[in-house]
């Protein structure tokens, strides 16, 4: 890097870098642009992860269950022909919930059960969209 002597008494000192072929100032730091790019890429990420974040908790209405999934993702999948759904995930009808969950295997039962009787069933959803569009569900109401 060469040093470049400044023209007068006012003027800055400037490093010259050959392999860059740009100046800097002596002792600048070439991390300015990297600080300005992680706020840059936060927001980014805040603006694509809005839906997710805008969805809202709630009950759907009642409706039968139209398929309920056990899948070997570490989640079971439900379908169930609501009208509304407040979750506002791109799937509307189909809901999951992951095996591990505290109450997954009880709701879990109370949907397996509306399957078998023909009874109609509410869900709450808790806002969370999941990765294929499917809201996650919190609770399920099963109506006699």
């Amino acid at each position: 890097m060469a040093v470049v002597p400044a023209l007068n008494s006012g003027s800055t000192m400037v490093e010259a870098d050959s392999r860059r072929g740009n100046c800097r100032r002596p002792g600048a730091s070439a991390s300015g642009m990297r600080r300005l790019a992680l706020p840059v890429l936060g927001a980014i990420g805040l603006v694509a992860a809005a839906p997710a974040a805008l969805a809202e908790a709630g009950w759907t209405d009642y409706a039968l269950v139209t398929e309920l999934t056990p899948t070997i993702h570490q989640r079971y999948e439900v379908t169930i022909a609501v009208q509304q759904n407040p979750s506002g995930c791109r799937e509307k009808q189909v809901f999951f919930q992951d095996y591990s969950a505290k109450g997954s295997e009880q709701m879990y039962l109370a949907l397996l059960e509306s399957v078998g009787s023909g009874k109609r069933v509410r869900v709450f959803v808790n806002g969370e969209c999941g990765v294929s569009g499917y809201s996650r569900i919190t609770a399920v109401g099963i109506r006699p």
